[in-house]
């Protein structure tokens, strides 16, 4: 072994093939030796009656099922049910590893790791869904690509004919095999090479990555000379050895075998936790956080912040190295909002959230660290919350029992989790702490507000810059930034030119006049100088992801990838593409949302496009349904964004032939997927299918029948319809319908999708009865729906949001002088 495979190990980077002779130290149930290869060649033989000439066991086997038919699974159980594991695999299941795949159907393997793991073992078959690692290390998947001894139903693969057969169906997990290979360093361990189906996979990924760090290794007691020089090229070393040689080193290398906790530190320092802490309730519930504190910034693993030129300065957001160098300045709302929280923090009482508001690119998130690193060095306890996969509920819970006085937390995009918040604020669950959060003030407005009422928070908006704030700006440029073209210009100039190009947004006026030329044409050289289309296509993906504001994962982008038939070595691509993307523990971000969305807007063609969102939606089909519930938080925001019918509809540029012909591509496979068809729904209600969509809605509605927004689409589609039925009698059936359904989903104090369901009951129902029994009955209508609204919505927090305020407006006005608004005139779906 080497201190290759020894640091993938220890950071939990290892991933294990076993071959049929990693059981043959195992016996079966009555002590015998598992027979392989030739052995079970020969019992074969003899159980059919045929005579033996050391035939090859796929030969022989394909000959003895014909004959043996049913009597082979009896043949097969006795010799690999039940069996018990050798000395090697009780070693090997105490140390973590990142998955185990074989082509053993045996079920010796799995009972030694039943017994002895540290991790939660979980047996897949070659054609099950889908799941995604587990980052904690708490789980292992155990796949047996050849079949189960415990499930003979799925059939088992013994020779090259039956391989090829079921590679032409494609299972799930023989393409996953190949997803791992591409992000994980890989040793098979068998006995000799020329055992056929595990070449075989050898052969079907070996050339998959050439670099160092995605090396492999073959552990085999042997290999010739030419077969060491033929792996070789393609970047797999042989090593001698056995099974036994590979425990007693782990022995040897590792007398304390790791446990999950370890690995995770060893490739996530930052989890590093108090000995008096809970460990694993810890770790559960600090995932995706970060105590604040100078220490635990320093041995964050971070992507490179750029030397002498800092990337922060090229448009990425800060890592905490850039706020620990001081990299950006310290502006003007940044030490007002420090006094302003100063204050809170010296308060027994006072609000438990604070936000800021501003553009894309004004500087949130810089401002977030700032703020988090000055208070945790006053010793306010601060944490930053690095994504929305993190559990704030739990995390409240657990930092109100441990902090005696004022502590923060930090968190940009707080409308993605305003619901939660809001909730944890108005159930008093919070007292000791102060949330800090950053948003986009449109999307506040849109998807945050609604939760809370005016007097429960503090805000901010930071949005512009003052000549102060350009002078501090301009100072950290010339230390840190591009400062050819400004060089050239008088302080003066330089102040007009930051100030002026800023007030579109700050990243944008920073770049351009860093740059000397427009962000567009600085998106276009960027672009123009992507090596090929595998680069190509993988900033496009993770442009996708950025649109959701969240960070790509390797796994899915590594099948979008190979289902584009690109070059799908993650870690390789995005080294090769620094200053642009940059890897991070499985994640992938690119840079800002402004960047994205321009280049998208001005450099992409729809069907390209197309092409992309067709290969990121196929990466989302190995899972099981509902897929938002089988991946975690960030990944399910990106595949309900690949299948939202506004987004596709905004990313093709509303063209209608593109838009159904992706959802109509995966109808088929994401057949039993709830929210794939309620969108697909929604695509053929927005392009004037009415009849379509209503059937396709119904049948969501018939796989998912306890889903509120599938039933709120639901019930929209019943009112399309009456509205367009022209029978007075089929329309109030249909009415009376979407009634009970609205009403049943709590009358209207929820809210679902874009809408509340009594709000959506009230603007179709006054379309009806205006249509079929005029305007009096409607009018009459509309005051009894003004007067429910009123009592319903405006005696607490959600009387903030637009819809709810336009609609009671849009009903008191028609009920007192018939008058409809425009927006209702025009059309016969906004409800």
């Amino acid at each position: 072994m080497n201190g290759d495979i020894k640091k993938a190990i220890k950071e939990g980077r290892l991933v294990l093939l076993l071959g049929a002779g990693a059981s043959g130290s195992s016996t079966t149930k009555l002590n015998e030796p598992i027979p392989l290869g030739y052995q079970l060649a020969k019992i074969l033989a003899e159980k059919s009656g045929l005579e033996y000439s050391n035939e090859p066991l796929n030969k022989v086997y394909s000959a003895s099922k014909k004959i043996l038919g049913n009597e082979l699974d009896n043949i097969f159980d006795s010799y690999f049910n039940h069996c018990k594991p050798s000395a090697e695999y009780n070693t090997l299941a105490k140390y973590v590893f990142r998955r185990i795949y074989t082509l053993n159907i045996d079920d010796a393997c799995e009972n030694a790791f039943s017994r002895n793991s540290k991790q939660n073992l979980y047996i897949r078959g070659r054609n099950d869904n889908v799941s995604p690692p587990d980052q904690l290390f708490y789980n292992i998947d155990y796949i047996k690509l050849n079949g189960d001894i415990k499930r003979p139903d799925d059939g088992y693969i013994f020779s090259e004919q039956e391989y090829g057969q079921s590679s032409a169906r494609e299972p799930l997990w023989y393409k996953e095999l190949g997803v791992d290979f591409y992000n994980y360093k890989f040793l098979f361990i068998g006995t000799k090479l020329s055992e056929p189906l595990f070449y075989h996979q050898i052969e079907r990924y070996k050339g998959a990555t050439s670099s160092k760090e995605q090396r492999s290794y073959v552990l085999t007691p042997s290999a010739t000379t030419i077969e060491k020089i033929t792996l070789e090229e393609y970047n797999i070393e042989h090593i001698s050895g056995k099974l036994s040689d590979f425990t007693q080193w782990l022995i040897n290398e590792f007398p304390e075998p790791l446990t999950p906790r370890d690995t995770l530190i060893n490739s996530r320092p930052e989890y590093n936790v108090n000995a008096q802490d809970d460990k694993s309730h810890y770790l559960e519930i600090f995932r995706d956080v970060l105590p604040i504190s100078r220490a635990n910034i320093q041995i964050l693993n971070e992507r490179d912040s750029g030397s002498p030129i800092r990337n922060f300065y090229r448009g990425f957001k800060p890592t905490w190295k850039d706020i620990l160098d001081r990299v950006p300045a310290e502006l003007k709302n940044t030490k007002k909002i420090y006094a302003e929280l100063l204050e809170l923090s010296k308060k027994k009482d006072g609000v438990n959230l604070y936000c800021i508001f501003g553009s894309a690119g004004s500087g949130k998130t810089t401002l977030l660290k700032q703020l988090a690193l000055k208070f945790s060095e006053i010793n306010i306890p601060c944490y930053f919350i690095e994504s929305i996969n993190a559990n704030i509920s739990s995390l409240i819970v657990e930092l109100e029992k441990k902090n005696e006085g004022r502590y923060f937390i930090f968190l940009d995009r707080i409308a993605d989790s305003a619901q939660v918040i809001g909730e944890v604020i108005y159930e008093n669950r919070i007292k000791k702490g102060v949330i800090i959060g950053a948003e986009s003030k449109s999307i506040w407005k849109h998807r945050g507000q609604e939760y809370f009422s005016q007097e429960s928070y503090m805000k901010m908006d930071i949005s512009l810059i003052d000549k102060n704030d350009a002078v501090l700006i301009l100072n950290k440029v010339e230390k840190f930034g591009f400062w050819t073209q400004l060089g050239r210009l008088s302080h003066k100039q330089r102040l007009d030119e930051l100030i002026n190009k800023s007030r579109k947004q700050l990243l944008i006026g920073l770049m351009e006049t860093t740059m000397g030329e427009g962000y567009n044409q600085i998106i276009k050289n960027d672009f123009d100088k992507i090596p090929s289309n595998s680069h190509k296509a993988l900033l496009v993906l993770i442009g996708i992801a950025t649109y959701q504001r969240v960070d790509a994962h390797e796994s899915t982008l590594t099948r979008a990838l190979i289902e584009l038939n690109l070059n799908a070595n993650i870690v390789q691509l995005a080294s090769e593409m620094d200053g642009i993307i940059y890897y991070k523990n499985g994640f992938i971000e690119a840079r800002h949302y402004n960047y994205i969305d321009r280049l998208f807007n001005n450099f992409l063609d729809t069907q390209y496009i197309y092409s992309i969102l067709s290969a990121y939606i196929s990466a989302f089909t190995v899972y099981s349904t509902p897929i938002v519930t089988n991946v975690i938080k960030t990944e399910a925001a990106i595949y309900k964004s690949l299948v939202n019918s506004k987004n596709i509809r905004k990313l093709l540029r509303n063209d209608e032939e593109l838009v159904l012909s992706l959802y109509n591509k995966y109808e088929k496979k994401l057949e039993h997927e709830g929210l794939f068809l309620l969108q697909y729904g929604i695509a053929l209600r927005d392009f004037g299918y009415y009849d379509d969509a209503y059937e396709k809605i119904k049948i969501a509605n018939i796989a998912y029948p306890n889903s509120p927004q599938i039933e709120h689409a639901y019930a929209q589609m019943k009112m399309i319809i009456a509205l367009r039925c022209n029978n007075e009698k089929l329309a109030y059936d249909l009415l009376d319908e979407a009634e009970e359904i609205f009403l049943r989903l709590d009358g209207g104090r929820i809210k679902i999708i874009d809408g509340y369901p009594l709000v959506s009951l009230s603007r179709g129902h006054i379309q009806i009865a205006e249509k079929y029994r005029g305007k009096e009955e409607a009018r009459k209508i509309a005051g009894e729906y003004y007067e429910r609204i009123r009592k319903i919505y405006f005696t607490n927090k959600v009387s903030q949001d637009s819809k709810i305020e336009s609609t009671s407006s849009m009903l008191l006005k028609y009920s007192t002088t018939g008058v409809m608004d425009s927006e209702m005139e025009d059309t016969d779906l906004n409800f």
